[in-house]
C-alpha cells in the first residue's frame, strides 16, 4: 500500500481526505488516474512518438546525437536509459523496446513562458551562471547580459544559501535596480535568521543595496523560498521536516504562517505547478517516487507518481506554458525525465553523467528551462539550450557551490 501522507490540514475538505493521482506506463501508454472528492476520472493519454534525434553529453564533455534508433558503434558510451524489467512494480518511468529506443513526444504548446527566470541576478530574463565559494563566502556571478562578473561577500560560516527575488523593484534595463532580478540571501539555521542583500527602493545617491534580516525557522530546517503570496516577490520560507510543517513569511504583509504538509523524509519541491503566479507547497517522496502538491489556486491536493528513489527532483517550466513541469534527473545515467504540465505527455533526454550536479534554468531567455549540469571536477557548465545548441562555460574552482543547484533535492 502507498505510504499515506499524515496529518494534512487544509480548509474546506474533510479531515484525512486525500487526492491520489498515479502515473504508470503500460506498453507505452501513459495511464493517468485522478481521484477527487466528487468523482474518479480516468484519462488515457496519447502514445509517445519517437523523436528523430536529441543531443546528449558524453562523459568526456563532447556532444553527440541521442538517436532513437542507432547502430552499435557507440553502445559502450552508457548513453542509453537503462531498461527496467517490470516497469510498474519497479517504479520505472517508461517501457523500453529492445533496449534501443527512447520514446519522445515533442509538443509545440504555444506557451507564453510567463514564469520569471530563476537565478537571474542582472535582470535580463536569463539564468546566470553563478557560484558560491564557502572558503571566502563570496558569490561570483557571470552576467548573461554583458559577460561581466558580479561579486558579493555575503554570509557566515554554516549559513545556507537562499537566493531569491525578494525586492521585485526596478524596471527592465535599469543596471541599478533591474526588474525581477535575483538577490543574494542566506539563512542561519543556528540563529534562525534570514538575511538578504536587497535592492534599495530609494533612488540614487542612496546605496543600491540594503542589508535586511528577519527571524524564521529552526535548526535542521530546509530553505524553500518562493512567491507563496503572489505579490511578485519571493518569501522567506523553510520546511521543518521533523515537525512536517512549512513556515512562510509573506513579503506582502510580513506575517508568518505555518502549514502542515508532508513527512519528515520528504523532499520539498515548491514551484508554481498550476500557473496562477503563486508558488505551491509541494513535496517529492523518494521512497516511492510520489509528488504531492497543494494548489494555491483552489487549495486542492494533487498527487502523482513519477520517478524512483535515487532520482533528483528538478521541477521547472521546460515547455514554456507558465507552469512548472514534474521532472527528475537520474544520476546513474544522466537521464532527464519530464512530464509536461499541459497534457501529461512524457519525454526525456540524456545530458550529464554521474558526479555532475543538475543546474536547470532558463539560460537562453526563451521562457523555457534548459537541462544543465555543473561538473565539479572541471568546473565546467554544460547547458542544453531549449532554443538550440549546447553551451560550455568554465566558471568556478575547487569546492565552489553552483548557485542554481541550491534548491535541487
Amino acid at each position: 500500500m502507498l505510504n499515506i501522507v499524515k496529518n494534512f490540514r487544509y480548509t474546506g475538505l474533510i479531515a484525512s481526505l486525500f487526492i491520489f493521482l498515479s502515473v504508470v506506463l503500460l506498453e507505452q501508454n501513459i495511464l493517468v488516474s485522478k481521484v477527487s472528492a466528487q468523482k474518479v476520472e480516468i484519462q488515457k493519454l496519447p502514445n509517445p512518438n519517437p523523436d528523430k534525434s536529441k543531443e546528449y553529453l558524453r562523459q568526456n564533455g563532447s556532444i553527440g546525437l541521442f538517436n532513437n534508433d542507432f547502430d552499435g558503434s557507440i553502445q559502450n558510451e552508457n548513453r542509453l536509459i537503462t531498461p527496467i524489467q517490470n516497469d510498474i512494480q519497479a517504479g520505472g518511468l517508461y517501457k523500453s523496446i529492445s533496449g534501443k529506443r527512447f520514446d519522445y513526444n515533442e509538443t509545440n504548446n504555444g506557451g507564453t513562458g510567463t514564469v520569471r527566470s530563476n537565478f537571474d541576478f542582472d535582470g535580463d530574463g536569463k539564468t546566470d551562471i553563478s557560484i558560491f565559494r564557502p572558503s571566502t563566502r563570496v558569490w561570483w556571478i557571470l552576467n548573461s547580459s554583458n559577460g561581466g562578473v558580479q561579486t558579493f561577500q555575503f554570509g557566515n560560516p554554516g549559513d545556507r544559501l537562499a537566493p531569491g527575488k525578494y525586492s521585485g523593484l526596478g524596471t527592465a534595463g535599469n543596471p541599478i535596480r533591474p526588474n525581477g532580478a535575483t538577490e543574494v540571501g542566506t539563512w542561519s539555521p543556528m540563529q534562525g535568521q534570514w538575511c538578504v542583500y536587497e535592492r534599495n527602493p530609494a533612488p540614487p545617491p542612496a546605496p543600491p543595496f540594503i542589508y535586511v534580516c528577519y527571524s524564521i525557522g529552526n535548526p535542521n530546517d530546509i530553505v524553500v523560498s518562493g512567491d507563496f503570496d503572489g505579490d511578485e516577490k519571493d518569501d522567506a520560507a523553510v520546511f521543518c521536516g521533523d515537525q512536517m510543517v512549512w513556515i512562510i513569511r509573506n513579503s506582502s504583509n510580513g506575517q508568518q504562517i505555518t502549514k502542515q504538509f508532508g513527512l519528515s523524509t520528504d523532499s520539498p519541491v515548491p514551484a508554481d505547478y498550476d500557473g496562477d503566479g503563486k508558488t505551491d507547497i509541494a513535496i517529492f517522496r523518494p521512497s516511492n517516487g510520489q509528488w504531492w502538491i497543494e494548489r494555491s489556486s483552489d487549495g486542492g491536493i494533487y498527487a502523482l507518481q513519477f520517478g524512483v528513489s535515487t532520482d533528483r527532483a528538478v521541477p521547472a517550466d521546460y515547455t514554456g506554458d507558465g507552469k512548472a513541469d514534474f521532472a527528475v534527473w537520474r544520476p546513474s545515467n544522466g537521464g532527464w525525465y519530464i512530464l509536461r504540465s499541459e497534457n501529461y505527455s512524457f519525454y526525456g533526454f540524456q545530458f550529464g553523467t554521474g558526479g555532475d550536479v543538475p543546474v536547470q534554468g532558463d539560460y537562453d531567455g526563451d521562457g523555457k528551462s534548459d537541462g544543465a549540469v555543473y561538473r565539479p571536477g572541471t568546473n565546467v557548465w554544460y547547458i542544453l539550450r531549449s532554443s538550440g545548441g549546447v553551451q560550455y562555460t568554465q566558471f568556478g574552482t575547487g569546492n565552489d557551490i553552483p548557485v542554481p543547484s541550491v534548491y535541487v533535492r
